[in-house]
């Protein structure tokens, strides 16, 4: 399943939870602004590349990181529409 997640810099996140890798682009990136109007379309793309890349030298750190970055902001949001109910 592939999640992902708008940042509140206007960075992107989007994550593979059957393989573990991610990929993240930053706020200046046509990938981030184009995930403002086609998240699903975008995160499927970014994680399909990431995913071909597969296993490399420092790709654990790298995902570790963003996926720090999708479970905080994903429960950021969460709290935020509890907070409204």
């Amino acid at each position: 399943m592939i999640v992902y997640e708008l940042l509140a810099d206007g960075g992107f996140v989007a994550g593979d939870t059957d393989t573990g890798f991610t990929a993240y682009a930053y706020p200046t990136s046509s990938h981030a602004t184009m995930a403002k109007r086609q998240a699903s379309r975008i995160a499927a793309e970014m994680v399909a590349s990431a995913n071909r890349f597969g296993a490399v030298a420092g790709r654990g750190d790298y995902d570790a990181r963003n996926w720090r970055k999708l479970v905080h902001a994903i429960g950021r949001a969460a709290m935020g529409e509890l907070a409204n109910v």
